[in-house]
């Protein structure tokens, strides 16, 4: 199906549908669907080698962020028994920027795996998605 979009008075009215709103989309004509697997094309050892960090880093700074509960940033896709978390470009920007204002050593501090049991500090870093110690 094509569909033109004009500004002339007898075509049809188009409304566009924010990706993730079901609300409207029975009421659509028309809608695009996106490739999520162009949308979320990194994988979590690409966005630490794209970073330049090590894959223990790129989690805790992933948990500083709480990336992995956005749906914006991050999807799962199940092939049949596997679940595999991709990550889109918007991760990747938000972990750039985070890694030029912040220091890592500290998101580190913070959001390392815990040693043995041990409860981590709480997170002081400006930005941290965890409000309380995990």
């Amino acid at each position: 199906m094509k569909v033109k979009i004009v500004k002339q008075a007898e075509a049809l009215p188009v409304r566009l549908v924010r990706d993730g709103s079901d609300d409207e989309v029975d009421e659509a004509a028309a809608v695009r669907e996106v490739d999520l697997q162009k949308k979320f094309h990194w994988s979590f050892y690409d966005l630490a080698d794209k970073l330049g960090i090590t894959r223990p880093r790129a989690t805790a700074l992933r948990r500083h962020l709480g990336i992995d509960s956005r749906p914006d940033y991050v999807h799962v896709f199940e092939f049949g028994s596997q679940r595999h978390n991709r990550y889109s470009d918007n991760a990747l920007t938000l972990m750039r920027d985070t890694l030029e204002q912040l220091d890592m050593d500290e998101i580190w501090k913070y959001h390392r795996p815990r040693n043995g049991g041990n409860p981590r500090p709480a997170c002081t870093q400006p930005g941290c998605a965890n409000t309380e110690a995990s």
